[in-house]
């Protein structure tokens, strides 16, 4: 289980962060971005990464399938139910 208690980030694949503690998510998050303006050749200034209130629940869109027999669910089968980055 992750830091943000979801029992299938692993199987799951769609949140690959979850390992990591929160402030390890935020300092992965500003070196990704650093590296792509870097690459881009855009000068920044310090880049500042803002923590959300609860590091969960940030989701607004998932991708839905028909199964067989016509019913809807997630298209990623191993994602839980009750994933906790979906509001």
């Amino acid at each position: 289980m992750t830091e943000l208690g979801c029992e299938v980030a692993a199987a799951c694949g769609g949140c690959p962060l979850h390992a990591l503690a929160y402030a390890e998510q935020l300092d992965h998050k500003r070196r990704a971005l650093r590296r792509a303006l870097f690459a881009a050749e855009v000068d920044h200034p310090v880049i500042a990464v803002h923590a959300m209130t609860a590091p969960h629940a940030y989701r607004n869109r998932v991708r839905l399938g028909v199964k067989p027999g016509g019913g809807v669910g997630f298209f990623n089968e191993a994602k839980a139910a009750g994933c906790c980055v979906l509001e």
